[in-house]
């Protein structure tokens, strides 16, 4: 782990040491109102006592199950008691609803395997999923984006890749944090294939949220939405842990109390290697022309092979303390590394004349750092500092000679070339819970200070560092209204660089209302306007920010009843002057078919069943359509797609535990780029090395079906250190080869995009010009995972 690691470590010690929360009002009331529930009927438990996390009793559930609270913290930590049941605490500054809290009780009665994970608590219950809600019926997972996909809004995820888009956005449109600070969205090896994974740990997440405005903390909710983990936090009575070790990932977690601090939780993963590179060879030892090819072209495609190389690792550590006026502070910090290389060997006849034996594909390396802290004032104060930095170096070469004539091969390497980006962002922000409500309203105010450099550049075609130091000011009003009919929200604000010579504003009116629709149905209902900058290539030296803008408008329904629950809605945008799809490696290339506007609408619908003790389904469907003015397609295209997840206990008292996951991806769009690498870009205010002209490729249709099975042990006494045991396996695409009628619907032989490679075309005499197309490859294979987890302490 690099140096300076351990120099934030040893700063935020020192740090947490010399600063304090903003002072403490302690005239402040703030009420809490809500109901205790047994979660096996729902029916209300009557005279639960009610604790601070410090220990003081502050009050009991009324007959009715009910309690109505003054506090002096909106941050306060609210412990519930009573004898036949397991406690249970909650964070006020985590509840959505503060006036309408609902704690749901279960029996302390142990057993093992039980089921009642599955009953606890619905996916579409509240706004803020808990990610052991998301495994509890996905099962065990390493990767987040694999939980997001139970989310209402979240579709057109490519397979084991960061790519997601919300309420039909781009991918790059949603923004991600952790708390209030905006991250890079991380994750090792973005190149779809199974074994690669989040960044973050899933094990140090407490819950996720996806919400189209800020819903305060970072300012840049980016163009769709903003994905918010929130951290757990250690217990500062004992340690705890767990240890996972599988076929690829290796996992070690540990929690405690922390000198400084009350608490800490700890991760450190890595990616075996060896596992990773066998992986690696079979999903990218093959290539096909065209996603139409049959079996028998499969068959006798390439099968010479290649070589695969992959390190990769993630360390982090999130501290938190409260004192006892319940101020709280927390720091994080996260370091994520990767380095990897694909060679593909050539065919013998190319081989000798080249003098070489084997050809790279693409290599990099990239490295994430992430460092915050913060404070939650008892007084509605809130700060937060923060520091990003992300390196990323990539090398792409000419694929093309292990099919085409290869006297292609130096022609096609101009095309693609050394990539190294750096971006580094300073962060620094406040809000405020204002104490008077303003028309009605609880009124937040906040702004946030970002100082963000980012450089590229572009070894091969010349040597340039193009780069920008940008000095940018948000600022933001929110005001939300609660009443027994339901709750609304407006946000207004807007951001501007330092010299005003870029600024851009922004809008959200969102609402949810109770009792104008039949059967307890509540409507949804959202209009926005979104922005965020961005940097754009001026020309090969200069990044210039910019504000991109769009329009968002959905409509919906959100239904729940006893072991079901619905949500549908359907959703519109207009984006103002857009960046067309290209690949990072042409980020320094002219569209010469820019878009002005792009159009989007689609729908989604959400249906959730947990009503029998032992079966748990839920089911994301999404259709949505779009197209830039220019007739390109857009990227989140999806005229299907759709994503089950069945888990099964064979016994009320079940050891054992079963989910099946079926994926359907149809007619995802896929683009060609016309490269002259050589040209100036004519007619075009911002001149480049060469321009590209976007077409459309085409479309794929995807399936998977996945299988997984978790053997649950406990300890039979609280003396044994091991506190329980877990045995999983994963089988991904369990129908890989199968050749009966319909094989493909389950996961059959599919073709994936892996990259891209690139051509060469003479179209006539003197006019060579260069083409990257998709990387296809044929289905991503049978993928099987073991492992067991094992946690101890606490």
């Amino acid at each position: 782990m690099p140096d300076y690691i351990f120099k934030i470590l040893f700063f935020l010690s020192v740090f947490n040491g010399l600063i304090g929360v903003s002072g403490v009002n302690a005239a402040a009331q703030y009420p809490a109102v809500g109901i205790v529930l047994n979660i096996e009927n729902d029916a209300p438990i009557s005279y639960v006592q009610i604790f601070l996390k410090s220990g003081k009793l502050i009050g009991e559930t009324d007959s009715r199950g009910k309690f109505d609270l003054y506090l002096e913290s909106a941050k306060a930590n609210l412990v519930f008691k009573k004898e036949g049941y397991s406690e249970e605490m909650i964070n006020l500054s985590e509840i959505p609803d503060v006036l309408a809290i609902e704690v749901l009780f279960k029996a302390n009665i142990k057993s093992l395997g039980t089921t009642k994970v599955i009953a606890e608590k619905r996916v579409l219950a509240k706004s803020r999923v808990q990610i052991e809600v998301l495994e509890a019926i996905q099962g065990l997972q390493f990767d987040l984006n694999e939980h997001l996909s139970k989310i209402p809004g979240v579709s057109a995820q490519k397979e084991f890749s960061k790519e997601i888009s919300y309420n039909g956005s781009r991918t790059q449109d949603l923004s991600v944090a952790i708390g209030p600070i905006k991250i890079p969205h991380l994750r090792h090896v973005d190149i779809g294939f199974p074994g690669n994974t989040s960044v973050l740990n899933p094990s140090v997440f407490r819950d996720v949220q996806i919400n189209s405005d800020n819903q305060g903390g970072s300012l840049d909710a980016g163009l769709a939405g903003r994905i918010e983990y929130t951290p757990k936090t250690g217990d500062p009575s004992h340690f705890a842990g767990s240890l996972r070790a599988g076929v690829i990932m290796r996992e070690a977690v540990i929690s405690g109390p922390m000198i400084g601090f009350d608490d800490f939780i700890m991760s450190f993963r890595y990616l075996d290697p060896f596992v990773l590179e066998k992986f690696g060879e079979k999903f990218f030892s093959q290539q096909v022309n065209s996603v139409g090819d049959t079996d028998e072209d499969l068959q006798s495609g390439d099968q010479s092979g290649q070589d695969w190389r992959l390190k990769a690792g993630d360390f982090y550590l999130h501290l938190s303390s409260t004192d006892e006026d319940q101020n709280a502070t927390r720091s994080t910090l996260l370091y994520s590394w990767d380095d990897y290389e694909i060679e593909q060997q050539l065919d013998p006849g190319y081989a000798t004349v080249l003098g070489r034996d084997r050809i790279p594909v693409f290599k990099g390396e990239q490295y994430h750092t992430v460092f915050s802290y913060e404070g939650a004032g008892a007084d509605g104060f809130n700060y937060h500092l923060g520091y990003v930095l992300s390196k990323d170096q990539k090398v792409f070469y000419d694929t093309s000679a292990v099919r085409t004539d290869v006297s292609n091969i130096n022609i096609d390497n101009l095309l693609l070339s050394d990539q190294d980006f750096e971006d580094e962002h300073y962060l620094m922000g406040i809000s405020q819970v204002l104490d008077n409500p303003f028309l009605g309203a609880r009124h937040t105010i906040a702004g946030e200070y970002e100082y963000w450099d980012e450089s590229r550049s572009d070894k091969l075609h010349q040597t340039v560092n193009p780069s920008s130091l940008d000095h940018i000011l948000k600022l933001q009003s929110h005001l939300k209204w609660r009443d027994a009919s339901g709750q609304s929200t407006l946000q207004i604000g807007g951001w501007s660089s330092s010299d005003a010579n870029v600024f851009s504003g922004s809008a959200n009116l969102s609402t949810q209302r109770k009792k104008l629709l039949p059967f307890g149905s509540q409507l949804l209902g959202e209009l926005a306007l979104q922005s965020s900058p961005k940097h754009h290539i001026q020309d090969i030296k200069t990044l210039k920010l910019r504000a991109e803008e769009n329009l968002h408008a959905q409509l919906g329904i959100n239904w729940s009843n006893q072991g079901q629950a619905l949500n549908v809605r359907a959703y519109a945008r207009q984006y103002l002057n857009p960046e067309v799809p290209i690949p990072d490696v042409y980020w320094m290339y002219t569209p010469l078919n820019q878009a002005n506007s792009a159009q989007v609408i689609g729908a989604n619908l959400v249906y959730e069943w947990t009503q029998s003790p032992s079966y748990a389904w839920i089911s994301n469907l999404s259709s949505t359509y779009g197209v830039y003015d220019n007739d390109i397609t857009w990227e989140a295209n999806r005229l299907i797609d759709m994503s089950n997840s069945l888990r099964i206990y064979p016994r009320q008292d079940s050891l054992l535990s079963l989910i099946f996951t079926h994926k359907v991806s149809l007619d995802q769009p896929t683009y060609i780029y016309l490269i002259d690498p050589l040209s100036a870009a004519n007619n075009l205010k911002e001149a480049g090395p060469g321009t590209t002209i976007i077409s459309n490729g085409q479309e794929l249709d995807t399936y998977r079906t996945d299988v997984r099975l978790h053997l649950d042990l406990s300890s039979a006494g609280e003396s044994l250190f091991l506190k329980n045991l877990r045995f999983y396996s994963e089988v991904n695409n369990v129908f890989n080869g199968f050749s009966f009628n319909g094989a493909k619907y389950f996961g059959g032989e599919n073709i994936r995009q892996r990259g891209w490679t690139a051509t060469s075309r003479k179209f006539s005499a003197g006019n060579d010009q260069n083409q990257l197309e998709p990387f296809w490859a044929p289905g991503m294979g049978l993928f099987v995972q073991l492992g067991f987890e094992g946690n101890f302490g606490g």
